[in-house]
């Protein structure tokens, strides 16, 4: 049967942090066993020493051929409750996102440091698969610390990798080289890192230079400014983890003084005979290149 990995984002409409994640179904366990199709919840809650959830986590789930989906509460009751609950789900926005199987879902709660948040889920019948929560260590959000939940499975799981997923990215591209950086999860057997269009009219793929299952670095050789691009991971199952990254802002090429000398040939009697002809210039963000066309002056229009 063909197995289907997704990834979830999640985003807590209130600040929280925290240093771990537990993740079970509302029955206490972390086993679910059903026959006929059926709607239960996921927990998710922060770790005993902690007293608050992460802004922003990924739920990620591989399964079988039988899709799981992801349900939302009525938004002015979700946010009414003292945990955390979904009371928005975005599609796929962009060629990208669809690519990756990501969905956005938004959280809200009536207080403001919730430590648990509930996932709607619909199940259905025969399926199996399993599913772990991922984050950013929010106490040192620049560094490759990632946190990680306990696995929960429903019908005894599936023995299929997680896809990869990005948690943060950054790129820099002060001269032609484009370096971009990633810290997720799934990093180290990447198959495939690309950067792309948001619409995927373009591609292109990366060099790794270093990578780990929680960051990756790829080069590629870029001399003109990016326009808004998404950096796409493609994992050992054929599921891809995708971020997007901003446009590069105009190059800072400034205007030196320059005496340049052209090649020229000359006759015995001192006459130039070959000059150059047809000058065209292409910026590169950090220099300049100089095309041109050399002339013999000594051929006529004829020749």
């Amino acid at each position: 049967m063909r197995r289907i990995p997704w990834i979830l984002l999640l985003m807590l409409l209130v600040p929280h942090v925290s240093s771990a994640l537990r993740l079970r179904w509302s029955t206490g366990s972390t086993d679910l066993n059903f026959t006929s199709a059926t709607r239960c919840t996921l927990v998710v809650q922060a770790d005993s020493a902690e007293t608050r959830l992460p802004s922003e986590w990924r739920l990620l789930w591989v399964a079988d051929s039988l899709s799981i989906q992801f349900a939302a509460m009525d938004s002015l009751e979700a946010c009414l409750l003292d945990e955390a609950q979904v009371s928005r789900i975005d599609a796929p926005a962009t060629p990208a996102d669809s690519a990756a199987n990501q969905i956005t879902a938004h959280f809200c709660s009536d207080v403001g440091s919730a430590t648990t948040a509930l996932q709607v889920v619909d199940l259905p019948a025969g399926g199996y698969g399993k599913l772990k929560v991922v984050a950013l260590n929010p106490g040192d959000p620049d560094s490759t610390a990632v946190i990680e939940s306990n696995d929960v499975t429903y019908n005894g799981g599936i023995a299929v990798p997680y896809p990869p997923a990005i948690l943060r990215a950054t790129r820099s591209h002060p001269s032609t080289q484009l370096r971009v950086e990633a810290v997720g999860v799934g990093l180290a057997t990447a198959s495939r890192v690309e950067i792309a269009a948001p619409d995927t009219s373009w591609r292109l793929a990366l060099n790794v230079t270093e990578r780990s299952d929680t960051a990756l670095t790829a080069v590629a050789q870029v001399a003109a400014d990016l326009p808004p691009f998404v950096l796409q991971v493609g994992g050992e199952s054929g599921a891809v983890g995708s971020v997007a990254l901003d446009a590069d802002t105009a190059s800072a090429l400034s205007v030196q003084p320059a005496c340049v000398s052209y090649m020229r040939e000359y006759d015995p009697d001192g006459h130039t005979y070959i000059q150059p002809k047809d000058f065209a210039v292409v910026a590169s963000r950090d220099s300049f290149h100089i095309f041109y066309i050399r002339k013999d002056m000594r051929i006529t229009n004829n020749d």
